[in-house]
Order: structure tokens, then C-alpha cells, then sequence
């Protein structure tokens, strides 16, 4: 049976919402990462001469010390700037394509289902 014209071929459309998702939050999430680029550069790794550190030395290595949780606090405060679904249009396309790639996947099930012959 040849195809009608208005079939729609209900797989790739969901695939293609699926990847516009993806491709929605990678976009949403770059101020992010920007930022906790920014913070990583900015928080001291490792000490100093062990000599005799200087006062802003000596802050450094204590800042240093705890670097897991100041980084992770870093990155709260830059998720709290710019958070995933307050971005204004951006944050409504992901919502769209998610909302269409949900749709679009269980129509092509259900759809699916009805094709199948159960011989």
C-alpha cells in the first residue's frame, strides 16, 4: 500500500525533538559551565613554599585546602544565576521539544502496536 500524503513519519519526528532537547539543555547549561570554569581557574589547588608563607600565601593555602566543597559552592552560586528554565524563550524551546518528543514517541508506539500482526 503506497503511502498517503499526509503520513507522518512519527520516529523521526520524536528523534529530532529528542536531539533538539539535548542540543536545548547543552545551550542552557553553557553560562553555566562558563562560570564554573571561571571559579575552577580561580580556586588555589595546591600550597606554597612551606617556609614561610606570607599572610595572602597562608590565605591561599587554606582556601586551597577545601577546594572540593568551595568549587561545588562556586558552582550552586553560578546554577542560582542563570538556572535551567529561567533563561526566558531558551527555557520554552526545551520545554516545547520535550513536550513534542513525549508526544511524538507515543503516538510512533501506539502506532506501532496497530501495525502488528499478531500470527
Amino acid at each position: 500500500m503506497p503511502p498517503r500524503p499526509f503520513d507522518i513519519y512519527w520516529r523521526r519526528l520524536a528523534r529530532w525533538c529528542w536531539l533538539g532537547v539535548a542540543v536545548m539543555v547543552v545551550w542552557l547549561m553553557v553560562p553555566v559551565a562558563r562560570c564554573s570554569y571561571r571559579a575552577f581557574r580561580d580556586t588555589p589547588l595546591s600550597t606554597v613554599d612551606d617556609d614561610s608563607p606570607g599572610q595572602a600565601d597562608q590565605e591561599r593555602v587554606h582556601k586551597g585546602q577545601d577546594f572540593a566543597s568551595g568549587f561545588a559552592s562556586s558552582v550552586k552560586q553560578c546554577y542560582l544565576r542563570t538556572p535551567l528554565l529561567d533563561q526566558e524563550w531558551k527555557s520554552q524551546l526545551l520545554l516545547a521539544f520535550a513536550a513534542g518528543a513525549v508526544a511524538t514517541t507515543i503516538i510512533d508506539r501506539v502506532l506501532e502496536r496497530r501495525r502488528k500482526t499478531f500470527t
